[in-house]
């Protein structure tokens, strides 16, 4: 299959050679290939028929998951680019996202006001389950993104990323240290699928004939349903791996036994934590490298991510990871440097920000401020953003290795490391931690803990919790973690 082909080619595939496989798993139903493939004929021929054409951009507002991912296929089949709009984010944000990218076209579950886009449609179940007769155009080598997806945006105006259908199926093709999906599996995420890691994760399992598991469950409901629908691999968070583990009764094992593989992304997954998944879900647990501009880089799995602490494994067949001083030059092997990497998925640049693409792709690679060391195996082991790094007294502090020593201990249930100011040394590191319900440890035996197994690179305060606060993806708000801390500090003098 040429590399440009349009990502929804194998669905039409699969629904002409086997109709009654299933392809989306709901709660109560099955929709099986045929007729996921005859609702996006359908949503496709009413988008070209309000007038959206070849290169546009359109803006997707849902709640409806299924009703998303119709859409979603259906602009794809047009060669029109899909812009999610976070169906949580105000109309405010919506109309300013569309302005930034010159949407001419914006397709929801809800209703439109006058205005919002050149060519507007409402979608529906009964829409999308009309018979129709005609085909809808395919655009089979389509020009221009595929999607754009938001970066970040942890400061400032999130960054705008275009993939095409190309560097689309870079990432689906990408050769893993985990075996191809297959079209037995089923496949599920725990995300929204406005996340466009839960769209990814759509497009592989249809692209393999799978079937794609959509049923907007609560991390207590997961292992349930996983069984009930022979679910094969999991796709989820830390945050909802936490979630899950702290739902299930206690002296539960293995809850998931029944998955071949679980993946858990978008944030650092501590050794504690991978340990409890192991005991408490599955052994078949996985963890990924990655960016938003390159996609996933590296793979982790057993035994190696249980017994090698901070590895997100070996570099991914056709991926690149090159790590180098400040100058740029390669540094040994077991040196903490700065990643430069490239992938089959990476995309081109930023949309419409010239400056920033400068500044990060270079010469086919991109510099995603991200720091970790290879050891002698050949494991990236993460250390976390550049930006985060503190310098004290000339040492250079990581917080990855801060948080992976205070989740080492026992009544420690999550953590996260910080920079704070000082009057002294301009910055010192300090830790905040999320105690097991029960715990008697206070921030001064903490504090103890820490200087022990940390030496000159030990946080100089550590404040107790109720809670981390984290996103749905599991990366720290550090503002308001921030905010909380100088709460605590205002009132209280903490430990030396």
């Amino acid at each position: 299959m040429p590399g440009s082909t349009n990502v929804v080619f194998e669905l039409r595939e699969w629904a002409a050679v086997a109709p009654d496989a299933p392809a989306l798993l709901l709660r109560e139903a099955i929709v099986p290939y045929g007729n996921l493939g005859a609702a996006v004929n359908a949503c496709a021929l009413a988008l070209s028929d309000a007038g959206l054409k070849p290169g546009d951009i359109c803006g997707l507002v849902f709640i409806d998951e299924v009703l998303l991912a119709v859409t979603l296929l259906a602009v794809l089949r047009l060669g029109a680019t899909v812009q999610s709009l976070p169906h949580s984010a105000t109309g405010r944000q919506h109309r300013e996202l569309l302005a930034r990218t010159g949407a001419r076209a914006v397709a929801s579950d809800r209703p439109l006001k006058p205005g919002t886009a050149q060519v507007t449609l409402e979608v529906s179940a009964e829409l999308l389950m009309r018979p129709v007769a005609a085909q809808a155009p395919f655009v089979r080598e389509p020009h221009g993104p595929a999607v754009l997806i938001s970066g970040s945006g942890s400061t400032g105006e999130p960054k705008l990323i275009p993939l095409t259908h190309a560097q689309l199926r870079g990432r689906i093709d990408l050769k893993t240290g985990w075996r191809p999906l297959r079209a037995a599996d089923r496949v599920a995420a725990m995300s929204h699928l406005d996340f466009f890691g839960t769209k990814l994760r759509m497009l592989e399992a249809l692209h393999a004939g799978a079937a794609f598991a959509r049923w907007n469950a609560t991390s207590p409901e997961t292992p349930g349903l996983c069984a009930l629908q022979g679910i094969t691999v999991l796709h989820t968070t830390v945050y909802h791996t936490e979630m899950m583990i702290r739902s299930l009764p206690a002296g539960t094992t293995r809850a998931l036994a029944g998955l071949d593989a679980m993946f858990v992304a978008s944030s650092t997954l501590t050794d504690d934590l991978r340990a409890r998944a192991r005991d408490a879900l599955t052994g078949n647990l996985y963890v990924r490298y990655g960016t938003n501009e390159s996609g996933q880089i590296t793979t982790a799995g057993p035994p190696e991510i249980f017994n090698l602490a901070g590895t997100v494994g070996r570099v991914d067949a056709g991926a690149q990871i090159r790590i180098v001083d400040d100058h740029g030059e390669p540094v040994p092997v077991g040196t903490v440097g700065s990643l430069r990497i490239r992938s089959p998925g990476l995309c081109d640049g930023y949309w419409g920000d010239k400056d920033a693409t400068a500044k990060v792709f270079k010469d086919g690679w991109f510099t995603p401020n991200d720091l970790g060391k290879f050891n002698a195996a050949g494991h990236l082991i993460f250390y976390g953003r550049a930006d985060d790094m503190m310098i004290m007294n000339g040492i250079n502090i990581y917080p990855a290795e801060i948080e992976r020593a205070f989740a080492a201990h026992p009544d420690v249930l999550d953590v996260a490391a910080l920079p704070a100011s000082d009057p002294l040394h301009q910055q010192v590191p300090v830790c905040a931690v999320e105690l097991a319900p029960g715990s008697t440890a206070t921030p001064r035996s903490l504090f103890d803990f820490g200087a022990r197994r940390l030496g000159a690179h030990k946080p100089q305060h550590v404040y107790v919790l109720d809670k981390i606060p984290r996103t749905e993806q599991g990366k720290v708000k550090r503002t308001q973690l921030a905010q909380e801390i100088l709460r605590q500090a205002a009132q209280r003098k903490p430990p030396p």
